[in-house]
């Protein structure tokens, strides 16, 4: 009869009725010598988990290392959702201070794509380059990446309304799967949130500067802006006067407040991309883990007879081996690690369908933005127009902040998409398609 000679570290085969109300089996070895393993006999184990909960303790996995990022949406009033501290979780409420300061917000950006409507229509049917300006390229490149910013935030905010209690229930369910699983989903979050809102505060700075010390050229281009946003006329625009200075200001504000927006929700999304991609790091350890405790056995005589069912002469059948004790290794059973990837799956497709909406926008917008920047960098080159060094850094920051976002936000999905392979065969159908029972009958292993 074969024997099987993989190796079972720091682990001990225990016999029936020696088997502890904390131990799952793993599998047994039948008449023929070959270890099997039986999703659908594996027990779950509800003390484990309970002990998990209490481990993991009863903080909202989310609440403090996403601070930052929350704190800063909610100054811009794009932060629809408050905490509980009583339940210990986020919830909608729509008389809430949060809500009430989103509606305003919204109700604005309502406001503004009117008077941006108008304004385009009038700067294309009458265009007035700004005398204060030598370029009206560069003005037309800011008015169109500014009206960009201004689209995708209020596609944001709409986004956000129509999915309120959908998105507080995302959140809410990534804490109970921290809770369930013990997967370290804030891991490097705090971190990464602090790199995401200084990167977003320093171009906001960058941008305040160059446009304070510009000179003309970044006057003209203020100008336009508040030509298109606000339907200031020109002439009004041409006087020297404080009310002017004061426009300006007001200005330069709500163009920072449309960055916050749009870029924000955009790092909300990478933050979420983050947690995922620790949820699938931690079960991947947890799938290694189990496979070495389940494929290694130990290579010596009374394991050999216990698994082999030859001891004292006597077939064993499938109860002379319930289970294996792990040691200091973190695995857990099979069926616990078919329940844990279903879970993660499905917080991949709820943060797709959650933010399809604002990815489409941004990538439209951001490939609109690229071809433009690139193509008047290319224009004003090619008839030999002079650039000003303001002109070369404003122009270089926006280049340099599009690309980065960019890139930070395709790495980000494509990551998450890569490891969850959710295209790849994975014995999982778009939630509602398979009954949860059916997911384990992918999972009966026999090894010989």
């Amino acid at each position: 009869m074969p024997t099987l000679k993989r190796k079972l570290q720091n682990k001990t085969i225990i016999e029936e009725g020696q088997v502890s109300s904390t131990e799952s089996p793993m599998g047994w070895v039948n008449e023929n010598g070959v270890w099997k393993i039986d999703i659908n006999t594996i027990e779950t184990e509800k003390v484990e988990a309970r002990s998990a909960t209490e481990k993991n303790g009863s903080e909202n996995v989310l609440y403090g290392p996403t601070k930052i990022i929350r704190i800063t949406l909610m100054i811009v009033g794009i932060v629809l959702y408050t905490f509980n501290e009583s339940k210990n979780e986020f919830e909608f409420r729509w008389c809430s201070v949060a809500a009430i300061h989103t509606l305003i917000t919204y109700a604005w950006l309502n406001a503004l794509m009117v008077t941006t409507s108008i304004g385009l229509a009038r700067l294309f049917l009458y265009p007035i380059p700004s005398p204060t300006s030598g370029s009206h390229e560069m003005e037309l490149m800011a008015v169109i990446i500014i009206v960009g910013c201004l689209f995708n935030a209020w596609v944001e905010v709409f986004n956000l309304f129509c999915n309120r209690h959908t998105f507080c229930k995302f959140i809410n369910n990534l804490d109970s799967l921290h809770k369930k699983t013990g997967f370290d989903l804030a891991k490097g979050l705090r971190k990464s949130s602090f790199i995401l809102m200084i990167f977003l505060g320093a171009f906001i700075l960058a941008m305040l500067v160059a446009g304070v010390f510009g000179g003309q050229s970044m006057q003209g281009i203020v100008d336009a802006l508040t030509r298109v946003l606000f339907l200031v006329p020109q002439e009004y625009l041409n006087q020297e006067t404080a009310a002017v200075k004061v426009v300006h200001v007001v200005m330069g504000i709500v163009i920072g407040h449309l960055f916050v927006i749009y870029k924000g929700s955009l790092f909300v999304f990478v933050a979420i991309c983050h947690v995922l991609q620790n949820a699938l790091r931690d079960w991947k350890i947890q799938l290694s883990n189990t496979l070495e405790v389940i494929w290694g056995v130990e290579d010596s005589p009374s394991a050999t007879k216990a698994i082999t069912g030859r001891r004292k002469g006597k077939e064993r059948d499938s109860s002379s081996v319930k289970a294996v004790e792990i040691g200091k290794r973190h695995a857990v059973s099979m069926d616990q690690l078919v329940q844990y990837h279903w879970d993660v799956v499905k917080s991949v497709r709820e943060t797709e369908k959650l933010f399809a909406t604002t990815l489409q926008c941004f990538y439209a917008t951001q490939v609109v933005t690229l071809c433009l920047e690139l193509y008047l960098v290319a224009y004003r080159v090619s008839v030999g127009e002079e650039y000003r060094r303001e002109e070369v850094a404003w122009q270089t920051i926006i280049i340099t902040q599009t690309f980065v976002v960019f890139f930070l936000v395709s790495l980000k999905a494509s990551f998450v998409f890569e490891e969850c392979h959710v295209a790849r065969g994975m014995p999982f159908g778009t939630p509602g398609e398979i009954e949860h029972p059916k997911i384990y009958e992918t999972f009966h292993t026999e090894v010989a």
